[in-house]
């Protein structure tokens, strides 16, 4: 029992790395271990909050509450506190971290917090109104509340000057996730950029939409200048980013040197797309290596599902692919692309009629711009002109409206 002999030891990160560890939980002995260290330091107050997370996902409620509240009453600006007096709704404490997160460090953690769900702001709580705004089109952006963020992000856009024109990241995340407006996002990602430098995702993506708008040198330009940072820890994923949008504008030598490294360099996403290129590339037995590990690693990531239904499909293996198919319709049952791979498994496996049917569940405009009205009868025929929607869409197997750009 490794994680049992864990907690025989007294101090917090023992205690914190048996929660992580370990689906057999023992919540009071780390709370009472961060307790005896409070106030927590920046590294104990991002222990503790992933701790607390770990407890919150195992249902114990009461415990990871315990731990939340350690962490804001740590006293060094961070990340973790950051997220907890957010998860507190402890807006103007949350504010005032905010500003002294921007000043000393990067923006992107605050970010990354808003990605999940926000409570309102009461309308009696005292804020900037740059703030309230800011936490209102967080909340309403993670609601995906569409309209409503995109009103919300053009006050935000009004209000987010000087000093906290970092907030147009969030502007420009609402542009081009909710609308495909590359060309507002593109603006917005380059005035936060200039606010925050640090900010490295506004850069990530204001090189996205510079290719999406088929501004190819001016990505790479952007890309060079975000990997030429001495010390940026996030070297990795920036270029894994740079191979994903490689893959997307279909030079696929460049992305897989990319992605080659930054899979070396344990990027997060890199797998996936590394397997997406070796299957472009044609080499489906190598692509099947990788989506297996980036599924295992990710079981919900609708993407790596897509790229490996394809592979199985290129190998033969239709019920394989006809599972990973299921499950990246229960995590987007919209997916245009999860629909056309699955009209491809019913022709391949001879059903005309099953693959016609697929393909009507397609909006009118994505099977007119796949080419995909009036599908054959002909079972092999209708494969055919199914692979030849696969090629149109390159190395895009994703629902955002801005990659149409790509195809």
């Amino acid at each position: 029992m490794r994680a049992r002999a864990a907690w025989a030891g007294t101090g917090a990160c023992e205690a914190a790395e048996a929660i992580l560890a370990s689906d057999t939980l023992r919540a009071g002995n780390a709370v009472a271990a961060f307790r005896r260290l409070s106030p927590l330091r920046t590294d104990e107050a991002d222990l503790a909050w992933r701790s607390a997370e770990a407890l919150a996902a195992a249902g114990l409620a009461a415990p990871a509450a315990a731990l939340r509240r350690l962490v804001c009453a740590s006293r060094s600006p961070s990340s973790a506190r950051w997220r907890a007096l957010v998860s507190g709704a402890r807006w103007a404490a949350a504010a005032r971290e905010g500003d002294l997160l921007v000043r000393r460090g990067p923006p992107q953690t605050i970010f990354d917090r808003l990605h999940e769900p926000v409570a309102a702001v009461p309308k009696k709580t005292e804020l900037p109104p740059v703030w309230r705004i800011f936490l209102e089109t967080a909340r309403l952006h993670a609601a995906e509340r569409g309209s409503e963020a995109v009103a919300a992000a053009r006050h935000l856009r009004s209000l987010a000057h000087g000093r906290r024109a970092w907030m147009r990241y969030l502007c420009g995340h609402v542009a081009l996730m909710t609308q495909g407006d590359a060309v507002g996002a593109r603006e917005d990602f380059s005035v936060a950029l200039a606010a925050a430098p640090s900010q490295w995702k506004a850069g990530a993506f204001l090189a996205e939409t510079q290719a999406a708008m088929g501004h190819s040198a001016a990505a790479e330009r952007t890309f060079s200048r975000l990997l030429g940072r001495p010390g940026e820890a996030d070297l990795p994923q920036i270029r894994a980013w740079r191979g994903l949008v490689r893959l997307w504008e279909g030079r696929l030598d460049p992305a897989l040197r990319d992605l080659d490294r930054a899979a070396a360099d344990g990027a997060p996403f890199a797998a996936c797309w590394r397997g997406a290129a070796l299957l472009l590339k044609g080499r489906p037995r190598q692509a099947l290596r990788d989506l297996d590990a980036a599924i295992a690693a990710r079981p919900d990531e609708e993407e790596a599902r897509l790229w490996r239904a394809e592979t199985l499909l290129k190998l033969g293996r239709g019920g394989a692919a006809r599972r990973d198919l299921v499950k990246a319709l229960r995590v987007n049952p919209a997916s245009a692309w999860a629909q056309v791979l699955a009209a491809l498994e019913r022709a391949q496996a001879g059903d005309a009629a099953g693959a016609a049917r697929a393909v009507a569940r397609l909006e009118p405009a994505t099977r007119h711009s796949l080419c995909l009205e009036g599908i054959p009868a002909h079972s092999a025929r209708a494969a055919e002109r199914l692979r030849t929607a696969l090629r149109v869409g390159g190395g895009v197997r994703r629902p955002e409206a801005h990659l149409e750009a790509f195809w």
